[in-house]
This record gives structure tokens, C-alpha cells and sequence, in this order.
């Protein structure tokens, strides 16, 4: 039975691995990404967590309205989850890392408009400080890499 076994390891296609707790930690985060994107895209009308500062340029471009942001979270998911199994992952680390900064400062943005010019406070800024929070983890923590190389 050994030898069969030792004989059959020549017929095995290899298998690709994910890279490790960093390529987890971006397939988790690109499935949550097209899930949260997809969402976007099939039901707009039904979004309660939009930035304000997003539907102010919604507002005076339409073209930059909620389902152009949810293809664009599908489009960072599927790069993500794909980078996931490389050795090689920066790419996606910053395509996330970017999109989750530009997503927190629009909601800073958001914050800081209706504090100011509106005299409410919106609930902007536990948005801002959710997505920091995930660049941070994003950038910073770097878990081991023994995926395929």
C-alpha cells in the first residue's frame, strides 16, 4: 500500500493553499466586501449606512450614486479574495487598505458637515472610526505568510 501511494503522488495536481493568516484575514474581508457591495448594488433604495458626504456628491452627480460604490466594493472583494491564495499579496492589502481609508474619510466628512453646518450630530463618526480601525489592522498587523509562493 506504500508504494501505491508513493506511486500515486505523481498524479496530484497541487492544491492552492491560502497564504496564511494574512490571506484569512483577506478572505474574509474580500467576501465581506462582495457580499456588502452586492448589496449595494441589488437593493440602493434599502441602504440605511450611507456616508452624508456621499450623498451630498450623489446629490450633485448622480453618477456617483450608491450602486457605482457597491460595484466598486464588489470589484475590491473579488481582487481580495483572489490575492488571498498568492504569496504575493500586496496588491489587494492596498486596493483594501485605500478603499477602506477613502470610505472612513467620507465618513469623517459626512460627520464633520453635519456638525458644523446643520448644528446635528450624525452618526457618521462611528463609521469613521470602525473603518480606521480596520486600516490600522490592515497595515500594521502582519500575520505569517506560508501559502503558495
Amino acid at each position: 500500500m506504500r508504494y501505491f501511494r508513493t506511486w500515486m503522488d505523481g498524479f496530484r495536481l497541487p492544491r492552492p493553499g491560502i497564504n496564511g493568516t494574512q490571506g484569512v484575514m483577506l478572505l474574509i474581508i474580500g467576501c465581506l466586501n462582495f457580499l456588502g457591495g452586492l448589496f449595494y448594488v441589488v437593493e440602493p433604495g434599502r441602504v440605511v449606512s450611507f456616508p452624508y458626504l456621499l450623498e451630498i456628491l450623489e446629490n450633485n452627480w448622480p453618477v456617483f450614486g450608491v450602486r457605482f460604490w457597491g460595484f466598486a466594493w464588489v470589484l475590491v472583494g473579488l481582487v481580495a479574495v483572489v490575492y488571498a491564495y498568492r504569496f504575493k499579496d500586496s496588491l489587494a492589502t492596498g486596493l483594501v487598505a485605500f478603499s477602506y481609508a477613502g470610505w472612513s474619510l467620507s465618513y469623517l466628512g459626512g460627520w464633520l458637515y453635519s456638525v458644523v453646518f446643520k448644528d446635528t450630530v450624525a452618526q457618521d463618526f462611528r463609521g469613521f472610526m470602525l473603518y480606521g480601525t480596520l486600516v490600522g489592522f490592515l497595515l500594521f498587523w502582519h500575520g505569517d505568510r506560508k501559502g503558495v509562493r
